[in-house]
């Protein structure tokens, strides 16, 4: 289950870090940025905190996807990263759905077992 936790991993991180970063660089226009703050005085939340957070969650998740692969670290540690970055970016604003990939690779890092030494 090290191969596949970790490719899902990988492809989940690499989308979500796109689409955070994608919305940081819509957000430096003035249009984009009223926007933004029109749907957080909705109380849709706040999408720029959700990019950042889509940007931290997949550099985060990318490194655990990794560590998955290469075998190191604490598989509940790291496991346990990934299904708390998955959901995150939903806190901030329901249409971040990047992340919940992120969750599926850390439910299915949670069924790697270590190797004998």
């Amino acid at each position: 289950m090290r191969l596949p936790a970790a490719i899902l991993g990988i492809l989940a991180a690499v989308p979500g870090l796109y689409q955070g970063i994608s919305w940081l660089v819509d957000f430096q226009s003035r249009a984009a940025r009223s926007y933004a703050d029109a749907l957080h005085a909705a109380g849709e939340g706040d999408p720029v905190t959700a990019a950042w957070a889509l940007v931290a969650c997949g550099a985060v998740a990318l490194a655990v996807s990794v560590l998955i692969l290469l075998g190191k670290g604490n598989r509940w540690v790291l496991a346990a990263l990934l299904v708390f970055c998955g959901p995150l970016p939903l806190v901030f604003f329901s249409r971040a759905t990047f992340g919940l990939g992120i969750t599926a690779a850390g439910l299915l890092a949670f069924a790697v077992r270590d190797e004998p030494e």
